[in-house]
């Protein structure tokens, strides 16, 4: 190598370098001026062989990109040698639960076979959420979070380029993008931790199950249920309507000797809100898990519901069969231990945040909204804003496109004194990727306040599929208009954020 610092050193190979340390550097009482030498010519070598397997930041920037000008390390990099790659991306557990502690791991491997070294970051619909650094094929990329939100993620993992060794230099590895990976954030009834449920023990073949509503539209990807030692059986599980149609079924695979057994349904089956379904599992071989006297009361995650018994007809219900078929009996109000995945849609907020000021006094009737963009194509199936504790009387929610053509509109009903209030779109709204659209809300009558909070939208937010542009990158965002009826938001002030939000079901 050779190169001219600003302090105007001169250049100097390793082993003329090494010396040079050892004269200076080396204690001078201790050992003989040749004991010195010698352990400077070794050292040396060393720096040698190590300069040539693994280069300095300078090579390594120049073997990522061989044609950019700098220091020329014909020892390191086989110039114009370059290696595609192939990114593959994992997750530890799928579907996961808000809060959960998710890793994504990245496996990046050469055409060749050999495994580069180089950064991978990981997206979530094309949004950078974190990065790892693969080394070698024992220590790949990985990202570990628990901020991801309800709904569906679409993750990848780009591998931005490194370097490949052999026994001659580093071959530059072409950058790769793995396919999307679709990871579900769910609701439940119970989370992973329960207290150990009672052992059923009889051995005959039954089919037993739950009734459940969930609060808003949605999808239900699969099921789980509770499994104890003994039963060692073949395992159905199942989704019905409340007259008992079979939506969907699925076979349970790989499962563990105890605890929560988990399948998939293939296609997700949409659900409607405040409607009964039931979810059910048969066994082969009895011996269920069971808890008498549960649902005596009703039992709830953020928007799914196991109904109480009595509610609508009795809960924790059975039916003896050989085969899987429809539960209708009940028993001293029994929690079977059996669960569905529900997918509410993706939305912009996490039902956690707040705004910056919850009533903010306005007596004028008025429109207020938010701008957004699908990072694919999807459906909105509703909306929903943010209500501080004195937005009074009558709310309207609409969806616009840009140029505001009215695509969606409806009353907001049975709605809380505070909080996060929704209603549906009747029919959802188809929506395309990378298209503008206005979600609002009008608040009618005189008097009263609304929530915002200022200078929310000098950058772009987004989360997960959704994105709001910043004030001014797409006109203004964080809009209003005044007026004694509904109408589309045009006006902007302070790139205020009015927390309106909307549902969405990606494609």
């Amino acid at each position: 190598m050779t190169r001219s610092d600003d302090g105007g050193s001169l250049a100097q190979a390793p082993a003329a370098r090494m010396h040079t340390w050892a004269r200076y550097v080396l204690p001078h009482r201790r050992g003989t001026y040749a004991s010195r030498l010698w352990l400077a010519g070794f050292l040396a070598s060393v720096l040698a062989v190590t300069a040539f397997v693994l280069p300095s930041s300078e090579a390594r920037a120049t073997a990522a990109n061989p044609t950019s000008g700098g220091t020329h390390w014909s020892h390191a990099l086989l110039q114009g040698s370059e290696e595609p790659t192939t990114t593959s991306l994992t997750v530890s557990v799928t579907p996961s639960y808000p809060g959960q502690s998710v890793t994504f791991t990245a496996t990046v491997t050469g055409d060749s076979g050999r495994i580069p070294h180089g950064r991978v970051v990981f997206k979530d619909y094309g949004t950078v959420i974190g990065s790892g650094y693969q080394f070698s094929s024992s220590s790949k990329a990985t990202f570990t979070t628990s901020s991801l939100t309800f709904g569906v993620h679409k993750i990848t993992a780009m591998f931005m380029g490194g370097n490949i060794s052999n026994f001659e230099g580093l071959i530059h590895a072409i950058s790769s993008t793995s396919p999307p990976l679709s990871h579900r954030v769910v609701d439940t009834v119970w989370g992973g931790d329960i207290s150990q449920p009672d052992t059923a023990p009889g051995t005959d073949p039954v089919v037993v199950g739950m009734k459940f509503r969930t609060a808003i539209n949605g999808t239900i990807a699969g099921m789980k249920f509770y499994k104890n030692t003994q039963d060692i059986g073949t395992h159905t599980g199942s989704l019905w309507s409340r007259t008992g149609e079979l939506l969907a079924s699925a076979v349970f695979t790989n499962e563990t000797a105890e605890g929560w057994q988990t399948v998939a349904f293939d296609p997700p089956v949409a659900v409607t809100a405040n409607t009964t379904y039931i979810v059910s599992n048969h066994t082969s071989s009895g011996h269920f898990s069971r808890t008498l006297n549960y649902f005596s009361w009703a039992r709830s995650g953020k928007w799914i519901t196991a109904l109480a018994d009595g509610t609508d007809g009795g809960n924790g219900v059975y039916a003896y069969s050989d085969t899987n078929t429809f539960p209708s009996s009940t028993y001293q109000k029994t929690n079977y231990w059996v669960d569905v995945f529900f997918t509410p849609p993706n939305s912009m907020w996490d039902t956690s945040e707040e705004p910056g000021e919850l009533n903010h006094s306005d007596a004028e009737p008025v429109a207020l909204g938010t701008k957004f963009r699908p990072a694919t194509d999807g459906t909105i199936t509703g909306m929903r804003f943010y209500r501080g504790s004195r937005n009074y009387g009558r709310h309207i929610g609409s969806l616009w496109s840009s140029s505001g053509q009215l695509l969606a509109s409806a009353v907001f009903t049975n709605e809380t004194a505070e909080g996060w209030q929704t209603v549906a779109f009747d029919p959802p709204v188809a929506v395309t990727a990378g298209t503008t659209y206005v979600v609002s809300y009008y608040k009618e009558g005189r008097g009263g306040a609304y929530s915002k909070t200022l200078d929310y939208f000098t950058g772009q937010y987004a989360n997960g599929p959704l994105m709001a542009p910043a004030d001014g990158a797409d006109g203004g965002n964080g809009l209003y208009i005044y007026g004694e009826t509904n109408a589309f938001p045009t006006n902007t002030d302070a790139s205020a954020n009015y927390w309106v939000d909307v549902l969405f079901v990606p494609e």
